[in-house]
């Protein structure tokens, strides 16, 4: 039995709206166009209407009689049933994203070009060390995205459901929780400023590594979906909108949601440090935010990401980036 796709790709009529797009934004991921009697074309064709259907279906109308609408709404970076910004084209990813697991050459240098520096930056923000490493990560993401050495691409995945640097976002965000970091006690002494003496730099270890348990005990009971939030907020450094968007809720609702974990991660932390000194934690505090800022909010972001159980994630990620 054919699917709705499939029968919507044998109405000359839906192909013809549906290949004018692909033609124009093929031309930079391909070597020719893709038009319809391209013998690639029904899988470009496919990932595009995927794409329509779901926003078609979003705002309750039929795929054939909105197909032009929606198309030029994406074309804008609007989201075609609420007019917000989409932050991207979805049409355009889903070409891109066909292409990169079609194996095209032309499209890796096109998505290097797109989101190299900004994926790059999202892994420094994961954890500084990533920035720092060698291509060998960026390499196994690429080949985790296309499937070039297992033949099934994460990008099988991506249904332009939302601007693909979203969805890339979430994805690489559990790609590199999977690797391996640092011990964070060592980069800590490596940061430290100059004029500390031996014991002062030993006090101020220990201040952290306490800090960093307290953290790792606050987080482990906090929900696996508020964990996530905060990673992009303040890991991603994502914007209210742009989460929104991710999870297809109204801004204003995340800013609950944020001020829900918030408190419940700062309720956590109290009771995680009722057995520590209130001089303790003062002096904790004092480490942290008097002498090196960045490397407290580190240690918080480095155990959101490693508190955050792998299942739970992947289970969040299947029902926000597919």
């Amino acid at each position: 039995m054919d699917t709705p796709t499939k029968i919507l790709l044998q109405k000359p009529d839906f192909v013809r709206k549906i290949a004018a797009p692909i033609s124009v934004y093929s031309i930079d991921v391909w070597e020719h166009k893709i038009e319809p009697k391209h013998e690639q074309f029904p899988k470009f064709g496919t990932s595009v209407t995927v794409c329509v259907c779901y926003f078609a279906q979003q705002a309750e109308r039929s795929v054939e009689e909105s197909v032009d609408g929606i198309i030029e709404s994406l074309k804008n970076e609007r989201h075609p049933s609420t007019g917000a910004s989409m932050g991207g084209n979805p049409v355009l990813d889903c070409v891109l994203a066909t292409a990169m697991l079609l194996k095209s050459g032309i499209a890796v240098v096109r998505f290097e070009a797109d989101y190299s520096t900004f994926l790059r930056g999202i892994a420094y923000k994961v954890h500084r060390n990533f920035g720092n490493e060698s291509d060998e990560w960026w390499n196994e993401f690429l080949d985790f995205l296309a499937g070039y050495s297992s033949g099934n691409g994460k990008l099988n995945r991506y249904e332009g459901k939302s601007a693909l640097k979203f969805w890339l976002r979430i994805v690489l965000w559990n790609f590199l929780k999977r690797r391996p970091i640092p011990n964070e006690a060592d980069e800590f002494l490596e940061e430290l400023p100059d004029g500390h003496s031996n014991s002062q730099v030993a006090e101020m270890n220990e201040n952290m590594t306490l800090f960093a348990n307290i953290v790792r005990k606050a987080l482990q009971a906090i929900p696996e979906k508020e964990k996530l939030l905060l990673a992009m907020l303040y890991i991603d450094n994502m914007k209210k909108k742009e989460v929104a968007t991710v999870f297809n809720v109204h801004p204003g609702q995340i800013g609950r949601w944020e001020e829900n974990a918030m408190a419940r991660f700062r309720n956590e932390l109290q009771k995680c440090a009722k057995d520590v000194s209130q001089d303790s934690w003062n002096e904790i505090l004092a480490d942290g935010i008097g002498t090196n800022p960045q490397e407290f909010g580190n240690i918080i972001a480095a155990n959101l990401r490693q508190n955050t159980n792998n299942d739970n994630v992947l289970k969040q990620e299947n029902s926000i980036a597919e």
